[in-house]
């Protein structure tokens, strides 16, 4: 009886160690596993910590990157900033030197306007003029038929013809050249001598002559007055009719005051 009764207490004993065993076992299993799940997670939060890092590495990268972009896209911003100031102010001078342009080609075509006016006037003058020197208006019947006759020189010029006077001086040349303005200018007297006898065949009248190589060899010395312009001074000749001119006006001075035409 003693000995089951130790024996139930050996077997009892055994149970409690197996048990115990067993509990442990578990514990153990459920530590390993907790320690394998710390593992896993710890492995897990490694690899997303290293991926966080690789990340935070690669946004430092983009960062730098896009900073060094912003710098550029400033200095161009800049730059253009720059050239589209340069633009508008080259825009403005070029406005205001198109209105200038514009100003001056309203100013030009009024001045344009006006010179064809004048043209107009001074074409309908020559007009004039050439209608009244073709038909020889106003000239005596003789130098009219000398003019337009081809048996003699009639491209010889007449005095007026010849001699051009500034307009301030031209009322008193003209009074003292008066009686010979109608007068041929001839080379020679063969030349006039030819006209006389065209002029005796038609009985046209009677014209008088300058003879050029005549007056060539005449020569005047004169004294100028004080206070008078010379009358040599204030025309305008050509070089071969010259002489003429010195002939008919070398000794002839235009009295500018009353005190010069006294002191004369």
């Amino acid at each position: 009886e003693d000995k089951r009764r130790v024996f139930d207490e050996k077997r009892g004993a055994v149970d409690q160690l197996r048990g115990n065993y067993q509990l442990i076992q578990r514990n153990q299993f459920d530590a390993e596993k907790k320690v394998a799940v710390a593992d896993t997670s710890i492995q897990n939060l490694q690899r997303a910590h290293a991926q966080q890092t690789e990340e935070q590495h690669n946004r430092e990268a983009q960062l730098q990157q896009l900073s060094r972009e912003l710098e550029e896209k400033e200095a161009l911003l800049e730059t253009r900033r720059i050239d589209l100031q340069q633009l508008q102010d080259q825009h403005e001078r070029t406005k205001e030197q198109i209105l200038e342009a514009q100003s001056q080609l309203e100013g030009l075509r009024n001045q344009l306007a006006e010179e064809n006016r004048k043209l107009d006037a001074k074409r309908n003058e020559h007009d004039l003029l050439k209608s009244l020197i073709d038909s020889m208006e106003g000239y005596p019947e003789s130098v009219k038929f000398l003019h337009k006759n081809p048996e003699w020189n009639h491209t010889a010029p007449i005095l007026s013809d010849i001699i051009y006077v500034k307009e301030a001086y031209r009322a008193a040349v003209e009074n003292v050249l008066e009686p010979y303005l109608n007068y041929y200018v001839v080379n020679n007297l063969q030349e006039g001598l030819q006209a006389i006898h065209l002029l005796d065949a038609h009985k046209k009248g009677k014209a008088n002559f300058f003879l050029l190589d005549k007056l060539n060899e005449n020569t005047h010395q004169t004294h100028q007055p004080e206070g008078t312009v010379a009358a040599m001074d204030v025309i305008e000749v050509d070089a071969q009719y010259r002489k003429l001119a010195e002939y008919l006006l070398g000794n002839v001075y235009i009295a500018e005051t009353e005190a010069a035409i006294e002191n004369s």
